[in-house]
């Protein structure tokens, strides 16, 4: 924890990357171009003195023709200052779902941090000795290797993952990632809409398998986080699949490994956690999420007093493992809220509890930004 929190405290102009942008007035066909040859899955787009994000997953979930501008698909992110400490460029990582930030200074962009540069930081001053079973996120979708590359672009709309293990004859053999679909779905030369349309509707037809890329990497379930990191970085991957007995149980992102970073507060809500596991991993990795979870949720609700989750174990004969109950009482100057979920895996009941708290911050910034579209930068 103590080498995470230094890392948090960090200000992001130490990573800051040079920044590539692209004007939102340019057509969609010169974007998935450059990023084609770039290889990258996020453009920077300035748009009247602001900056967004084109991401692959966006231009997965829409419908366009060839002459639609970056402008429609623009994802509005906040912007970072160089002096900002990295735990908050974390938080809003993980919040945003995206793999990088604009920083700027007096209004000018002066820099660009990748989630890429913070992992590879972690990856050198290493991290708590935690296990990927305790980072990783389960109930992986996964599609066949003779099914459509349409099925694969709407699990991976609706699922908003961007890979998906292909399976053949229920094993791993490959994984489809959304730069592979748009790369090739999406040509950037077609000269009329006839041509486009004819295209992308015979792409849409070919199986997943014929796309799937080969060598993607794999780890165990108590592979230790930091030779995970180094794994991803020599395969050049934002992604890892942990595997046991040859079948897939999760998978490990930047962002994952990005959510690690505590992001520092003024203020912190007191916390409380009673009936932690004994084994030290999981009750750490537990004890990270609920922190990120209620530090989020004080955002919103300043008027928090204190927070606190009790967890009951209870050990299941015909299973011969543990099922996990968990409580979470929230207390507030006004009123007490609760929350209860019960599951094998410790760590995914807290991922369960920061995805209904991401829906609820969510939800807040949508009523005060009535009138934003999510095009808007």
């Amino acid at each position: 924890m103590k080498v995470l929190k230094r890392l948090a405290e960090k200000p992001v102009y130490e990573l800051a990357s040079e920044p590539l942008t692209l004007e939102a007035s340019e057509p969609l066909t010169k974007a998935i171009g450059l990023m084609k040859k770039l290889n990258a899955y996020e453009l920077l787009v300035k748009l009247d003195g602001r900056y967004g994000l084109l991401t692959t997953r966006t231009i997965l979930a829409r419908s366009f023709s060839p002459g639609m501008k970056v402008k429609g698909l623009i994802e509005q992110v906040p912007a970072l200052t160089p002096e900002d400490p990295l735990g908050k460029a974390a938080a809003l990582m993980s919040q945003y779902r995206v793999r990088s930030l604009p920083i700027l200074e007096k209004g000018k962009l002066t820099g660009i941090l990748e989630s890429k540069s913070i992992v590879r930081l972690m990856g050198e001053l290493g991290v708590p000795r935690l296990k990927a079973r305790h980072v990783m996120a389960r109930s992986v979708v996964s599609v066949g290797w003779g099914e459509s590359l349409a099925k694969a672009r709407k699990l991976m709309v609706t699922r908003k993952v961007d890979q998906l293990p292909v399976l053949r004859r229920g094993k791993p053999e490959g994984v489809l990632t959304s730069t592979r679909i748009v790369f090739s779905l999406y040509p950037t030369q077609a000269e009329t809409l006839g041509e486009w349309v004819g295209e992308a509707e015979r792409m849409l037809k070919v199986s997943a398998g014929n796309l799937a890329e080969t060598g993607f990497p794999t780890c165990g379930l108590d592979e230790p986080v930091q030779q995970v990191i180094r794994r991803m970085l020599d395969h050049e991957s934002t992604y890892i699949f942990v595997e046991f007995l040859e079948e897939i149980h999760g998978v490990i992102t930047f962002r994952d490994l990005v959510a690690l970073i505590p992001e520092p507060v003024s203020e912190e809500v007191p916390l409380y956690m009673v009936g932690l596991p004994s084994d030290p991993f999981e009750a750490e990795a537990a004890k990270l999420k609920f922190t990120r979870a209620i530090n989020l949720l004080a955002k919103i609700y300043p008027d928090i007093l204190e927070a606190r989750s009790t967890v009951k174990a209870r050990r299941v004969k015909e299973e011969g493992r543990q099922r996990y109950e968990v409580d979470v009482r929230i207390i507030t100057s006004k009123r007490t809220y609760t929350y209860t979920d019960s599951g094998w895996d410790l760590a995914q009941i807290y991922d369960n509890l920061m995805g209904r708290i991401k829906r609820i911050v969510s939800g807040r910034r949508r009523r005060r930004l009535p009138g934003r579209r999510s095009g808007e930068a």
